[in-house]
């Protein structure tokens, strides 16, 4: 959690309501200013997630994660 908030980086626990399932987000260890890798683990298989949205501080706009240049599988 150190290296994620030395590169400005914070992370919240938000309510879930994905019943049965541990859903965890993995942050990868290459992080730095300008980039940023996160693995969703314990989903209920493929197709499950459709999207990704991140939100950056209290910007309060949320921006689709697949125009970011990212992988949603």
């Amino acid at each position: 959690m150190v290296k994620l908030r030395l590169n400005g980086l914070r992370r919240t626990i938000l309510p879930c309501s994905y019943r049965g399932f541990n859903v965890a987000f993995r942050v990868d260890a290459g992080l730095n200013a300008k980039y940023l890798a996160i693995v969703i683990e314990n989903v209920n298989g493929d197709g499950e997630l459709t999207a990704v949205e991140l939100k950056e501080g209290l910007s309060g706009t949320w921006i689709d994660a697949s125009i970011l240049g990212s992988a949603v599988e």
